[in-house]
């Protein structure tokens, strides 16, 4: 009989399923870590307790999106003024009787509509303005209209 050595056997731990480890990363949370603190793969495995692997699966599609966090950053910081660079910009081009190449007037329109919109909004304006009369609106209220 061949001699049977001793060995010590440890339990492997039980893999979890791609749900589960899901469902332990905060996905919010683990992306204002990685673009906004700067964190590692590894921290944020660390933090939640799963593989490196996994945070990577899980943030995969973002950080495609996600090129230079740092140029998304002084983005957002400065997005007022952007826009409002961007329609100025905008505006003395056309006015300059400079064209943009191969656009009509309408698309000219809708695309100065819709950087004064996003620039309104980023101010936090509105981009409509609804005016009811005091007196439709009680109407409205006692059900006569």
């Amino acid at each position: 009989m061949a001699d049977k050595k001793n060995y010590l056997t440890v339990p492997r731990p039980k893999k979890l399923q791609a749900s589960k480890i899901d469902k332990r990363i905060d996905l919010g949370e683990a992306l204002r870590l990685r673009f906004s603190e700067h964190w590692t793969f590894e921290q944020i495995a660390n933090k939640y307790g799963v593989t490196r692997a996994a945070v990577e699966k899980r943030l995969r599609k973002y950080t495609k999106l996600i090129k230079d966090s740092e140029m998304v950053e002084a983005y957002d910081k400065n997005k007022q003024t952007l826009l409002s660079e961007a329609e100025f910009s905008f505006i003395t081009s056309i006015l300059g009787g400079n064209k943009i190449e191969s656009a009509n007037l309408t698309a000219l329109v809708n695309a100065l509509k819709t950087i004064y919109d996003m620039n309104r909004l980023e101010k936090g304006k509105s981009t409509a303005n609804i005016a009811i009369s005091l007196e439709e609106r009680l109407d409205m209220l006692e059900g006569k209209k």
